[in-house]
């Protein structure tokens, strides 16, 4: 995360400013920023209570207008003031290149209460306006049926859609696969939940990790049930498989990999390393490339056939 860039090494640091580039205001010419400012307002960081990007939270900032007008014609600048600061604050960090400002909805739930409010002031400011000749209830009445409607038709969009990122179903997929196929005939475990090794760690939990994780738990028999691994069971029958989730971005530290693989050869022997590719993708393309890394081991002392070849440093199988 950009506003943690103190906890981060360079090259993380470097690839969450290119990462979040679009989120950072471009103060190059006032007609750029004008273009940023607009799709910036009407995009993620507005989708309250409903929206996206492209202009889908337009209907919200339009209620945010009008209740700030509402306010600078009431003579409110202290409660003006008290609303847009957070605003102001972020918009300077941004410019700063020390924290985005938008870019998704969840880098600016600092900013949800106070849109929250001036969109339902100006949401009841309209409805005033428009139903002023009608009996008086009449406007908190057609109130609480949107919000009614509204929640009404979020619950069925959920069930209709349980999961709205093609992204996380591709993960709960590969990873109702994972946890059962590999453990099926293995001792599997997760080189960061079960033997927490040094490289694996990291300073934040990353939210692709994050989700891994989830899966991880939901999906796996055994994290489902809490229960630890049981490496007295390995064998040249049933090897040891050793997951390890790797985020591009965040640091790892090579030379612990290399010293705990060394360590591993003292009683076991490497049959298998294979990676699974986990893109992530945006509307532009692959966001990111995550990769699930599994690593095969077998006792030493055993059948050298039993489990399969020897692990090549070329990252082939040999026999």
């Amino acid at each position: 995360m950009v506003v943690a860039r103190s906890n981060l090494s360079e090259a993380a640091g470097e690839v969450m400013q290119r990462y979040w580039h679009d989120a950072f205001p471009p103060l190059d010419s006032p007609g750029t920023l004008a273009r940023w400012l607009v799709a910036t307002h009407t995009g993620d960081a507005m989708a309250h209570p409903f929206g996206g990007d492209r202009g889908a939270s337009t209907l919200t900032t339009v209620l945010c207008v009008v209740a700030l007008g509402v306010l600078v014609r009431r003579r409110q600048g202290a409660l003006l003031l008290l609303l847009l600061a957070p605003a102001a604050l972020n918009f300077i960090a941004a410019a700063m290149h020390r924290y985005p400002y938008g870019g998704h909805i969840r880098l600016a739930m600092h900013l949800a209460p106070v849109v929250c409010l001036l969109a339902g002031l100006g949401a009841a400011a309209s409805l005033e306006r428009g139903f002023r000749r009608w009996p008086r209830r009449t406007p908190t009445m057609v109130a609480l049926g949107l919000l009614a409607a509204l929640g009404v038709g979020s619950m069925v969009r959920d069930i209709a859609r349980p999961a709205r990122s093609e992204n996380d179903q591709r993960a709960r997929g590969f990873a109702r696969w994972f946890w059962t196929a590999k453990a099926f005939d293995a001792e599997l475990v997760c080189v960061k939940t079960d033997l927490r090794l040094p490289f694996a760690r990291s300073i934040c939990l990353e939210g692709d990790e994050a989700i891994y994780l989830c899966n991880q738990r939901i999906y796996s028999p055994r994290h489902a049930r809490r229960e630890p691994a049981r490496l007295d069971r390995v064998s040249a029958e049933r090897p040891l498989r050793c997951a390890w989730f790797r985020v591009p971005w965040l640091p790892v530290d090579e030379a612990a990999v290399s010293q705990w693989l060394a360590e591993m050869q003292a009683d076991y022997r490497l049959v298998a390393r294979e990676k699974y590719p986990q893109p992530v993708f945006n509307k532009r393309g692959v966001q990111s490339l995550n990769t699930l890394e599994l690593f095969e081991f077998v006792p030493r002392g055993g059948d050298p056939h039993a489990a399969g070849a020897d692990y090549t440093s070329a990252g082939t199988r040999s026999r």
